[in-house]
């Protein structure tokens, strides 16, 4: 098994950093501008423990989902303010071809998971539909029939292929 080696004097003219001739994505800024602007969101105490969140590792998706990002976490906000409650992203990934985020709320109650919940699922449905790279409309894709994905087909390119319900 070879070890991917990640070639940090290899940059474009462009600036971007090269792996194995494949242009890697920039840290986006949307992603910064996110925690500033919502940090009870995203930067309360132990956010950094990966024993206590996994957000010190980032967002870890594509991103053309920025914009359902953003539309969360106001419509998280609003939930906080509206019932009460502190509510810290604890994660957020795509897992399957879509988006998936998880939540901790203080102090606990059914209500708030619901309306919580509700906000949650509402983005993880419009991800379903949302390319993850660009942001354009997509559909969930696989590749080797094992690497789900949703993308638009020009981001799918030849590497992946529709899933077909039966």
């Amino acid at each position: 098994m070879t070890t991917p080696r990640l070639i940090w004097g290899s940059l474009s003219w462009r600036g971007r950093l090269h792996f194995r001739g494949q242009a890697l994505r920039p840290r986006a800024w949307w992603r910064q501008a996110l925690v500033r602007r919502y940090p009870e969101l995203f930067r309360y105490p132990g956010w950094d423990d990966p024993h206590q969140s996994l957000m010190a590792f980032g967002f870890a998706h594509g991103n053309g989902w920025a914009r359902i990002l953003g539309g969360l976490a106001r419509d998280l906000r609003t939930v906080a303010h509206t019932t009460g409650i502190q509510i810290h992203v604890t994660q957020v990934k795509e897992k399957f071809g879509t988006l998936h985020v998880y939540c901790g709320i203080a102090p606990d109650s059914p209500d708030a998971w619901k309306a919580v919940r509700a906000v949650v699922q509402r983005a993880e449905q419009v991800s379903a539909r949302t390319c993850e790279d660009c942001g354009r409309p997509g559909q969930l894709m696989w590749k080797d029939q094992a690497w789900y994905r949703t993308v638009c087909r020009g981001c799918a390119g030849t590497a992946y292929e529709p899933v077909v319900m039966k």
